[in-house]
């Protein structure tokens, strides 16, 4: 073989294996979970998913707005039906709207909030999701009446619009016995880093300044900047509802604070959802019976 053969097949082979990883799925991260505690937690996260579809409760929904003159609240009541797996097949979380006297009104088959529902994160140590994670072991710990261990988590795709868990960051508690996830804390990928960047470029956008006109007088000028002040997203998930060998899931957070300095921001809104009544279902998969109307609360969650 020439010199110049050999080049050919050197830079070749070195194209091959660096572009590789970038055709397919990624290689699984070096991690510092055992591989069986990792197996058993992919375990109960299908075992979740199993279960998960039996059971109902009532999803009571919270969402806040503020504003300079003060904050606007909006209330919901759903019959609320897990999503999972039966027989093989995936289940979409079910939802059906609730009137204040018990009444099913509305039937809603999909979670319509900006960022991953409960059904999405009960999947962060699934198989299909550990190849896309980076684990970290950060010890076992006393939480309330809880034995449990700490897992960092660091999602491995590029922050696009936080609607996947796999562009998200934070910790987990899982049940050192039967692994099932007692809480999460998140927040998107580099979210710090990341702030700090958008709010300099806000600071450096270019201003327009606008005057409004109002018969003869001129209103004063009204400044604009040609970018937005940037936001940023914190994730609350607590698993408190424990039925059979299953946790299910008390109350969903989403904090939202728009950055108003370089070390200040100020809260724009918060969406909560939480859970109670849970109990076994005695209908099919979507055909929920009509509840108790003196068990579904008609006030504020």
């Amino acid at each position: 073989m020439s010199v110049s053969s050999r080049v050919t097949t050197s830079l070749l082979l070195i194209f091959l294996t660096s572009a590789g990883p970038a055709c397919s799925e990624p290689d699984a991260p070096s991690r510092e979970l055992p591989q069986q505690l990792l197996t058993d937690l992919a375990v109960r996260s299908a075992r979740y998913l199993e279960q998960a579809p039996r059971f109902h409760c009532v999803e009571s929904v919270r969402n806040i707005r503020y504003r300079e003159t003060g904050r606007r609240v909006r209330e919901s009541e759903y019959l609320f039906e897990p999503g999972g797996t039966h027989d093989g097949n995936v289940v979409p979380d079910f939802r059906f709207r609730v009137r204040p006297e018990g009444r099913i009104r509305t039937r809603h088959s999909r979670h319509t909030d900006t960022f991953p529902s409960t059904a999405d994160w009960v999947k962060l140590f699934s198989a299909e999701n550990q190849p896309w994670f980076i684990y970290r072991d950060l010890g076992i710990r006393v939480e309330g009446f809880d034995l449990v261990r700490e897992i960092e988590f660091r999602g491995w795709f590029p922050l696009v619009d936080g609607r996947d868990i796999r562009e998200w960051e934070g910790t987990a508690l899982v049940e050192v016995t039967r692994m099932n996830l007692v809480e999460v804390r998140a927040r998107p990928l580099n979210q710090e880093a990341r702030v700090a960047k958008l709010f300099d470029r806000w600071s450096r956008a270019f201003k327009i300044k606008v005057g409004i006109s109002a018969g003869p007088f001129l209103m004063p000028f009204v400044t604009f900047r040609l970018a937005r002040k940037p936001l940023a997203h914190d994730l609350f998930l607590r698993f408190d509802h424990p039925h059979d060998d299953v946790r299910l899931p008390t109350e969903l957070r989403y904090e939202t604070r728009r950055q108003v300095s370089p070390d200040d921001s100020v809260a724009q809104s918060t969406s909560v959802r939480r859970y109670g009544e849970c109990g076994l279902r005695t209908s099919e998969l979507g055909a929920l019976d009509p509840p108790d109307p003196a068990r579904v609360s008609s006030g504020s969650p």
